[in-house]
């Protein structure tokens, strides 16, 4: 692990692990629970750079750093409830979440009529968000295979099979063998961006980088991708904490 001293609130001495990632296009600075302070560099090369950025987001680190003390604390001290509301703006949902807390007996979730969700059971637990993270699985599947095979359709760019899973990092993937996998939390997203990333994974089954003969292809489909681009790395931090396990 790699060390910088800085004069920092409760310890002046700061560590952060470097980690590099060739598709990288710069240095990314990100602060997990399960990580702490994580430096991404697209190079050895950039490694120099690294004091120079550290110092510049400071103030960010130094906030962020608290924060998640400050969660640390609270998820000790705290139960996790069930949401009420899940809001999927990529397929304009909105559904409602009832709950009917037993105690002492297993968790179980139940798709209602229209858009409505029913909790029962233990929810002091984390079986609910086991069933929850199950069920946004199957309604991302249902969602965004049709919706990637028009735009296969409409772009030409043929897939062979489709997986959707959930991940912390990724929001989608695609094999050289025309597997693409796509993340559940995409529904989360805008549909302008969640479209973006159907699109970025069809054109790698032609280009399986992100060479300038890719971003051209991009460019064909989507002429805006720069800025949807920016905007996809804004959105990951904005997505609800069930989603994910608490390891991931």
């Amino acid at each position: 692990m790699s060390q910088l001293f800085l004069p920092f609130p409760e310890t002046s001495e700061l560590q952060y692990r470097v980690r590099e990632n060739r598709r990288a296009k710069r240095i990314i600075l990100r602060i997990t629970v399960a990580r702490g302070l994580e430096v991404v560099v697209p190079s050895a090369a950039a490694r120099r750079h690294i004091p120079e950025v550290l110092a510049k987001n400071r103030t960010w680190i130094e906030r962020t750093l608290r924060k998640l003390q400050d969660e640390r604390r609270s998820a000790s001290g705290k139960i996790r409830f069930p949401p009420t509301t899940i809001s999927l703006p990529a397929i304009d949902e909105i559904w409602q979440v009832a709950h009917l807390p037993i105690a002492g007996t297993k968790a179980r979730l139940r798709q209602l009529s229209g858009e409505s969700l029913e909790l029962a059971g233990d929810l002091r637990t984390t079986e609910w968000e086991v069933l929850m993270r199950l069920w946004l699985i199957t309604r991302a599947q249902s969602a965004l295979e049709p919706w990637l095979n028009r735009l296969s359709q409409r772009t030409g760019l043929q897939y062979v099979r489709l997986t959707i899973r959930l991940q912390k990092t990724r929001w989608g993937s695609c094999s050289a063998k025309g597997y693409i996998s796509l993340n559940a939390r995409l529904l989360f997203l805008t549909s302008e961006l969640t479209e973006y990333v159907l699109l970025h994974e069809l054109c790698h089954l032609r280009e399986l980088n992100h060479s300038r003969r890719f971003w051209r292809l991009v460019e064909q489909f989507e002429p805006n991708w720069r800025h949807l681009d920016r905007a996809l790395i804004a959105a990951a931090g904005t997505l609800p904490r069930w989603t994910l396990r608490d390891r991931d």
